[in-house]
């Protein structure tokens, strides 16, 4: 890889860790969990999929509990 690849995907990198906040409704997140939830039972989820799926859900009954 050159050096001007490196760099380039090294500021990518930092640009996907930056957190940005922005304000939804409360009732959209509930609409996206209840999406999730059912959309859950319909897949055959890959191995690799799930983590990425429970950590969303967990992110959002965690932002859910703190109203």
């Amino acid at each position: 890889m050159s050096l001007s690849q490196e760099n380039i995907q090294e500021n990518i990198q930092e640009k996907i860790q930056e957190k940005q906040k922005i304000e939804v409704d409360e009732q959209f997140l509930q609409n996206i969990k209840g999406i999730i939830d059912i959309v859950n039972s319909r897949i055959h989820w890959k191995s690799d999929e799930l983590l990425p799926v429970g950590i969303v859900l967990k992110q959002i009954n965690e932002l859910l509990e703190k109203k």
